[in-house]
């Protein structure tokens, strides 16, 4: 799937260890959880951006 894509995953790992323990073990979602998963996507979108092709 190529480096890039590769990477893009890896970082959304922090997004998914979020997800799961708030739907498999219960754990309650707090400000700063929202805030992280936020700042990850934020981060995730500004690379990809960054690397597309110019427009034509």
């Amino acid at each position: 799937i190529g480096a890039v894509k590769a990477a893009t995953f890896h970082f959304l790992n922090p997004f998914f260890g979020v997800a799961i323990a708030a739907a498999l073990l219960g754990e309650t979602l707090a400000l700063t959880d929202v805030i992280g998963v936020v700042v990850i996507m934020a981060g995730i979108l500004a690379v990809q951006l960054s690397k597309a092709p110019p427009a034509r």
